[in-house]
């Protein structure tokens, strides 16, 4: 009987079948605006954790800080389903066309692109601004979530959830749902829409009233941000008050925009309690960490 042997590619490719987050650590590039240019993906702790979670939940809602790499996250994921678990179809959705256009054209087609040849599909048979589609049956599809109607895929993404009506897009995505396929909402928060579907949901989540699962993610996720960075950051978003009105009508805009770029207290997120918060209580909870969920 001839023995059967594998290739280092076939080895690799196995491996990478069956886990996301290696394949995404291992072999994705993004685009890291300050370099300017393209980097491999080496994942934190934290985006490893919501790598096993993407790949392994059905239903996930994301309250995130940002500049933590989660929608070139989502978008890794979306790929390593294309490739590995074909034929997928993967469905990009944002608030704005250009936003949902740079999730598909800039970002999945700029990983796609660096990836080995033994690592992709034989040839691209459909390539524009909303649509990417590959010989092995996979495609990827950009669309504003005011697209009003409806989809089915393997795999549905709403980035920004927050800051979109996300009720009729949830309509819009239900076959998908429905044929067990999954969906990851993913926002910062929006604090102009207190009791927004996205914080509903999220709420619920956290309570079990629902199936999804919750992810939180506050700045304290990337592993550079501790105590003296976000005191830096606080310093800089901050004038001297001279006055209790001064204090408070010059502070909280500024609290809000600091809290709302990498929020630490999800209760008081949630809640809208944030901006009344002083900056001396702030740095006072800059070493708390949190789990993802």
């Amino acid at each position: 009987m001839t023995k059967q042997t594998t290739t280092p590619e076939q080895r690799e490719w196995a491996t990478c079948a069956v886990s996301f987050g290696y394949w995404c650590d291992h072999w994705a590039q993004v685009y890291d605006a300050s370099a300017r240019t393209w980097l491999r993906f080496q994942l934190w702790p934290a985006q490893l954790a919501v790598a096993d979670a993407l790949q392994g939940e059905r239903l996930v809602v994301m309250l995130k800080a940002r500049q933590l790499g989660m929608s070139w996250l989502t978008v890794a994921y979306g790929l390593w389903l294309m490739l590995f678990q074909p034929a997928a179809t993967v469905l990009f959705f944002s608030k704005r066309d250009a936003e949902a256009v740079n999730l598909l054209s800039f970002r999945l087609r700029g990983i796609y692109g660096r990836l080995p040849p033994w690592m992709t599909a034989q040839a691209v048979l459909a390539e524009n601004a909303h649509e990417f589609r590959l010989t092995n049956g996979s495609a990827a599809l950009a669309f504003p979530t005011t697209g009003g109607r409806s989809y089915t895929g393997t795999l549905a993404v709403v980035d920004e959830a927050d800051y979109c009506d996300l009720a009729p897009l949830l309509d819009a995505v239900k076959p998908t749902i429905d044929a067990g396929g999954q969906l990851v909402l993913l926002s910062t928060v929006d604090k102009a829409s207190p009791g927004s579907a996205f914080k509903r949901i999220y709420q619920a989540a956290k309570a079990g009233e629902n199936d999804y699962r919750p992810i939180f993610l506050p700045w304290t996720a990337r592993p550079e941000r501790d105590a003296a960075w976000y005191g830096a950051c606080a310093a800089t978003s901050w004038r001297a008050p001279g006055t209790w009105t001064r204090c408070m009508r010059n502070i909280r805009p500024r609290t809000w925009k600091l809290w709302r770029l990498w929020p630490p207290m999800l209760a008081l997120l949630l809640s809208g309690w944030i901006g009344l918060m002083l900056p001396g209580w702030l740095a006072s909870w800059g070493g708390l960490t949190w789990p993802v969920a």
